[in-house]
């Protein structure tokens, strides 16, 4: 069962301590045949991931189920009747989700996406989609009822922000929920980076810890860890996992042509981590998440770009860095590591790109460093036995550091890639 420490900044399975490393597949409930679920719950432990992101109900833009089942019986005109359960959709679902669970996985279970709910951005041009009030609360408790012996984490409000009254409504309504039927589930909201988080979530006893979602905007790759800060210096105190950064694949959106590579994903990862994000990390790629098939309609293409073929997005190569963060953070027992500002560089947007932790008592200290460049460091890293690690090689090696009593400078890596230090005492 998971819990959170009494730190309150990390998970514990069990007693033990634990990084979630979490993929992105928000349709695979209802599209994967269960031979191909199979396949990628295999390849994906084999990777090292614990945890899997799905979305409960059917995602706007994740296209027409391939399963051909909804989770809601359909009026005659197409929509849904909301007052009727799918009953065949939910025990697929839930054979699904058992699947994942015996794996190793946790399921992260988006209960009430934004576009079933009132006032939202995704329900704008869908408005007979938005499920009825008087249905979530009945809604809500049965499906954390019917998943709750799998232990999953309940991500109560997806992709939405909190800044409108029956918004709000609607989602406390389905946290109280949530919380009714398994008292013990742990719950967040997928907060966006224009969410303003209301005081009646920010100090409810019932909201267990922060999932961001800094989202994919290519004007906006600080906010990996400009948003982890921010929730970092909360008053109330919680973990944080920075659930769902840019894609993999995903275009730079805004006008900007291009898409992220497994590098975007490496530094988003690290400064992310080093920045306060020690529960853990969510990592997705541009076709997966939906399960795209070629040939199939994809509604988010204006957003995100054509898809990959859910195939070809399962073997991106961000996938493993993920894993790597999951392997060095667990081996260097990075649970107790502080962000800390002390990168001195000139450069105002160094001081900025390149992220510093270390613990409380001083005995471990980690940096990344995007692009080549000295460090300046303000304060004295004698004493520490450092390793470096070139990110896009994953080779170790010994840094060249001039030390000093205040002031202590990493020279820049004889390499043309980003670099992780670490340091023992």
């Amino acid at each position: 069962m998971l819990s959170i420490s009494s730190s309150k900044d990390y998970f514990l399975k069990d007693g033990k301590k634990i990084f979630i490393l979490a993929d992105t597949v928000w349709t695979a409930l209802y599209n994967p045949t269960e031979t191909e679920w199979d396949y990628y719950l295999d390849y994906r432990r084999m990777q090292n991931f614990n945890a899997v992101q799905l979305s409960v109900l059917h995602q706007w833009d994740g296209g027409i189920p391939d399963s051909g089942i909804y989770p809601f019986e359909l009026k005659e005109n197409g929509n849904f009747d909301f007052y009727k359960l799918n009953d065949e959709y939910f025990a697929r679902a839930k054979k699904m989700l058992t699947k994942a669970v015996d794996k190793g996985f946790i399921p992260m279970l988006v209960i009430l996406h934004a576009s079933y709910t009132a006032n939202t951005w995704a329900v704008k041009n869908r408005p007979e989609a938005v499920m009825p009030l008087e249905v979530v609360e009945t809604y809500s408790e049965y499906a954390a009822g019917l998943f709750k012996d799998l232990n999953p984490i309940y991500i109560v409000a997806g992709d939405t922000d909190l800044n409108n009254e029956m918004t709000r409504k609607y989602f406390h309504t389905a946290l109280n929920a949530v919380k009714k039927a398994d008292p013990t589930g742990l719950t967040c909201f997928h907060l966006t980076p224009d969410t303003q988080l209301p005081d009646e979530f920010m100090f409810s006893p019932l909201l267990d810890f922060y999932i961001l979602q800094p989202g994919h905007r290519g004007d906006k790759t600080c906010l990996a860890y400009e948003m982890t800060q921010e929730y970092y210096n909360k008053s109330v105190k919680r973990p944080i996992l920075n659930g769902e950064f840019y894609y993999e694949g995903h275009s730079h959106t805004q006008e900007l042509y291009g898409r992220y590579s497994e590098f975007d994903q490496r530094r988003a990862m690290w400064q992310g981590v080093l920045s306060g994000s020690k529960s853990g990390i969510g990592y997705g790629a541009q076709g997966l998440w939906g399960w795209y098939r070629h040939g199939k309609d994809f509604a988010n293409i204006n957003y995100g770009g054509t898809a990959f073929s859910w195939q070809t997005a399962l073997n991106f190569k961000g996938a493993w860095e993920g894993s790597f963060v999951k392997y060095i953070f667990e081996q260097y027992d990075m649970f107790d590591i502080e962000p800390c500002d002390i990168i001195q560089n000139n450069h105002s947007l160094q001081r900025k790109e390149i992220r510093a932790a270390k613990s409380p008592d001083g005995k471990k200290i980690a940096l990344y460093l995007p692009y080549g460049e000295d460090i300046t460091v303000g304060c004295d890293l004698s004493g520490y036995d450092f390793i470096m690690v070139n990110m896009s090689e994953k080779h170790f090696a010994k840094p060249h550091i001039i030390y000093g009593p205040d002031k202590s400078i990493i020279k820049m890596p004889d390499f043309n890639s980003d670099a992780l230090f670490i340091g023992v005492k």
